[in-house]
């Protein structure tokens, strides 16, 4: 079975579930318990591959600083003033 996209696993002692997370540079990580093993992370990757190309075409994973006259910290824009 091939799979539609790379994707990188986090195996948590503390994760109890698995969740798919899209990173601020487009990254997909896959958590999960260190149980688990690859097929049903296959499996499960599969099943929400949807998902993930939804989410990733909805976002922007541009870098949001501007070095000339302003910058964003925790989503809201500021300005420079020199």
């Amino acid at each position: 079975m091939t799979q539609p996209f790379e994707y990188t696993i986090k195996k948590h002692k503390s994760a109890k579930n698995l969740k798919i997370k899209i990173d601020s540079k487009g990254s997909d990580i896959v958590v999960c318990p260190p149980y688990i093993p690859n097929f049903v992370i296959s499996q499960f990757v599969n099943k929400h591959q949807d998902w993930v190309i939804k989410h990733k075409n909805s976002r922007n994973f541009e870098p949001k600083f501007n070095t000339k006259e302003e910058v964003y910290i925790f989503g809201r824009k500021y300005l420079k003033k020199l």
